[in-house]
């Protein structure tokens, strides 16, 4: 029989990774034509392989490894191919670097270079671009899509160069005398070349609406296809419908506490008098051992889920930069909780923001989403079990657990004030 904690398809599912990520390293340049030929045979050549598993005699856990393994290939094919196809609309970009591309194929294998021709076709691609953005001032890009495109293609390929060059240059002398002003040159040319892409698309496409968020739209076939590889089985407009609904159910709630609190229908003055409970700069991560404990001895009183003792043992706790706090104000966590409350230099309106918005109240479920039972027990649990099914990740999986404690916390009425 198989041990205890892995399938048969554990060697496979390793393999899979390893040769993804020798790939990975190997064809650096992810804008380039040879990384999607080379990534659409790898899945093409993967999918033969899974085909030939025998899926009926597979364990229980083998059966779940296929289907997975089937899954993320499916997965990561399809939204290659569809990189492939806006790559293709906008490699016309790079269309000036065939012979600069063989130099960066052939540095792989230190392929000596010709460096007085080199140093020549660098000038001239340097030349080519001039032209390349005259023309396209005139043609700008139907969208900022393309445009964002197009500019990682040639950062990309800028990053390419940069490192082929510093393979030889010093450690071969004609190669250092010939090619250290021409690099320079078209490496300075290609910087700029990039940014005039990024920003040269027509003035109809909108890429912010004025929330600051800047998202990219994948279009219905794309989020259907989405929800179908998480194993989603409704369609984008049940799930809004569905958010709806939960959220009238937070504020029916909000009401029902704020009534409670003496504000009637007032929550936002009701959230107000939360925010002031806030514990003095100092005494916030006691506050957080305080929250912790609580959580932890009421799961393990009703005995709702084993805790293992060295997991209770060895999570951590450090204080967020003040940097870290502008993009994120609240706690994170995960292998520690990294608290999130001022610092002596911040304004005084940054301290206040920081000390209320994470006062006592408002923490009670982030405590324990990122600590127990929540992330910290996650990573716990995954680096022990099955850790070769880490490629199958999910959103999913990873907040949905954290969420599902705060609800189930919730309903067995944890929050008691």
């Amino acid at each position: 029989g198989t041990p205890l904690f892995s399938s048969e398809l554990i060697d496979v599912v390793n393999t899979y990774q390893a040769d993804k990520t020798a790939l990975q390293n190997f064809y650096t340049n992810n804008e380039s034509e040879e990384y999607y030929l080379r990534f659409s045979k790898f899945y093409d050549d993967w999918e033969k392989t899974v085909k030939d598993i025998d899926f009926k005699n597979l364990s229980k856990d083998g059966k779940v490894d296929y289907l997975l393994l089937k899954n993320l290939i499916s997965k990561e094919d399809y939204f290659l191919q569809i990189e492939y196809k806006a790559y293709k609309e906008v490699a016309s970009v790079v269309d000036f670097s065939d012979d600069i591309s063989l130099f960066i194929k052939e540095r792989r294998r230190g392929k000596r270079p010709v460096s007085d021709q080199l140093a020549k076709a660098f000038d001239v691609a340097g030349i080519s671009i001039d032209k390349k953005m005259e023309l396209l001032k005139t043609k700008p890009f139907k969208d900022w899509f393309a445009a964002e495109k197009a500019a990682k293609v040639i950062i990309s390929f800028e990053k390419s160069l940069k490192e082929a060059y510093g393979f030889y240059y010093s450690y071969d002398p004609e190669f250092t005398w010939w090619m250290e002003k021409p690099y320079k040159s078209l490496s300075d040319k290609l910087k700029v070349y990039g940014e005039f892409l990024r920003t040269n698309y027509s003035k109809t496409s909108v890429k912010d609406d004025g929330s600051g968020i800047i998202g990219k739209p994948i279009g219905r076939d794309a989020v259907i296809k989405s929800l179908s590889f998480e194993y989603i089985p409704y369609a984008p407009e049940e799930l809004i419908a569905a958010a709806q609904n939960q959220f009238e159910w937070c504020k029916k709630e909000m009401i029902k506490a704020s009534t409670e609190l003496g504000y009637g229908k007032d929550w936002k003055a009701a959230l107000e008098h939360v925010k002031n409970t806030y514990v003095p700069a100092g005494e916030q991560p006691q506050t957080i051992n305080d929250l912790y404990a609580q959580s932890v001895n009421f799961i393990e009183q009703r005995d709702l889920i084993t805790l293992p003792d060295l997991a209770k043992e060895t999570w951590q706790m450090i204080m967020m930069t003040p940097e870290r706090q502008k993009v994120n104000p609240f706690f994170t966590g995960g292998w520690e909780i990294s608290i999130s409350y001022p610092t002596e230099e911040m304004d005084q309106s940054d301290k206040l923001m920081s000390m209320r918005g994470n006062n006592p109240n408002f923490s009670r479920a982030t405590v324990q989403h990122e600590l127990l039972p929540g992330h910290n027990l996650q990573f716990f649990m995954n680096s022990r079990y099955k850790s070769y099914r880490a490629p199958f990740e999910t959103p999913f999986w990873m907040e949905g657990w954290a969420l599902y404690w705060e609800i189930n916390l919730w309903n067995k009425q944890f929050p008691q004030t």
